[in-house]
């Protein structure tokens, strides 16, 4: 307990109190699942959305905006707000002792992922490419991260409900932009704002209004109407970008998930003999508790030792190529198809399965 805490817990009768619904306020909010950040979605989008009704929709049509206009609006709006309740509502794909064999169609690397292991947490058969969410309590199908803002994981069965839901919010928040910067020239035009003049209060004379002058009197005088497009603006380049992450992932055939462990794989490959003398001390001071993988099984699935209990001496010579990055039209196809591609894999691992088999008898 820090000195603050221990000084508000001084206060008589109510510090303790205090403390303790400052703690559990702060382990709602930060470490548990919680519909906050919904909310907050929520109201951005329908507080905008009723500030525009109400004060600047009476605006449309006109000289820069024509008919179609009128109801795009509201079109854009509800098909935004469906996919966030589509986001928000569809499973992940949770694996159970019932459904591990419906996710289990992804092929084990031997290196992030290795066969014949289970969740510590939740005790389920652990697929290839899942994860254990501490918030949602249980494992989650070709697991890419938690999204606060639709309050659920996003996996296997609802990554393209999140992309649609990642592009509608991108394209409302263009077309506000564009929307709000029209309704706000015209209203410059009907003011003929252009050919303002204002006091100086420097030299008392009277001068021509420059650009700065301008948008600083259209700003106070319309707040609303430009505290809207400023938001609209910088939130669109930020749902640009970051739907442009998660496409350029996809294409790459890897997760977020996924990309941060290989960042970290990338860091050892790049500071090797560092890393592994770090490794031999660490190896030296303490006990081991096992064997040390032999070369020959580094890579294999059944034998190798899983990648956070992985020790960088045991890493293979050369870093081990992204086995899920079936090529571009592929790795797309299995994000927006997934029900087709999971039975597909798992009866062309059945195939492979009995033909390594065959080999071995003869």
């Amino acid at each position: 307990t820090t000195y603050p805490l221990k000084l508000v817990e001084s206060i008589p009768f109510c510090g303790p109190a205090i403390v303790s619904c400052g703690k559990g306020t702060i382990n709602y909010v930060v470490h548990s699942r919680n519909p906050l950040l919904q909310m907050v979605y929520g109201g951005l989008i329908m507080g905008g959305y009723t500030i525009y009704l109400v004060r600047y929709s009476h605006m449309v049509p006109n000289k820069y905006l024509s008919i179609v206009h009128v109801y795009l609006p509201h079109a854009i709006v509800g098909v935004t707000m469906y996919s966030f309740y589509l986001a928000s509502t569809k499973q992940p794909g949770v694996i159970t002792k019932k459904t591990f064999k419906t996710f289990d169609h992804h092929e084990y690397d031997g290196f992030l992922y290795v066969r014949h292991r289970g969740c510590r947490t939740c005790k389920t058969p652990k697929c290839a490419r899942s994860k254990h969410c501490n918030l949602c309590g249980h494992c989650v199908a070709r697991f890419d991260h938690h999204c606060p803002w639709i309050n659920i994981c996003v996996g296997e069965d609802n990554y393209r409900y999140f992309l649609l839901f990642l592009f509608l919010t991108m394209v409302l928040l263009m077309y506000a932009t564009f929307l709000l910067g029209l309704l706000l020239f015209s209203e410059m035009n009907r003011l003929n704002i252009w050919k303002a003049t204002y006091r100086n209060p420097a030299t008392g004379s009277r001068e021509t209004a420059g650009l700065f002058v301008i948008l600083q009197y259209m700003f106070f005088h319309y707040v609303d109407l430009c505290g809207l497009l400023l938001l609209s603006v910088v939130m669109g380049v930020v749902m640009f970008f970051f739907l442009g992450y998660h496409l350029y992932l996809i294409a790459r055939g890897t997760t977020t998930n996924e990309t941060a462990k290989w960042g970290e794989i990338n860091y050892v490959y790049g500071n090797k003999k560092k890393c592994i003398e770090n490794c031999k001390k660490w190896m030296a001071k303490n006990d081991l508790g096992r064997e040390i993988c032999p070369t020959k099984d580094l890579l294999n699935p059944e034998k190798a030792p899983a990648f956070q209990e992985r020790l960088v001496i045991e890493f293979p010579d050369k870093r081990p190529p992204n086995i899920y990055n079936y090529g571009i039209r592929m790795n797309f196809s299995k994000v927006f198809f997934p029900h087709e591609h999971q039975q597909g894999d798992a009866m062309d691992r059945v195939v492979r399965a009995q033909h390594l088999s065959k080999k071995k008898n003869k």
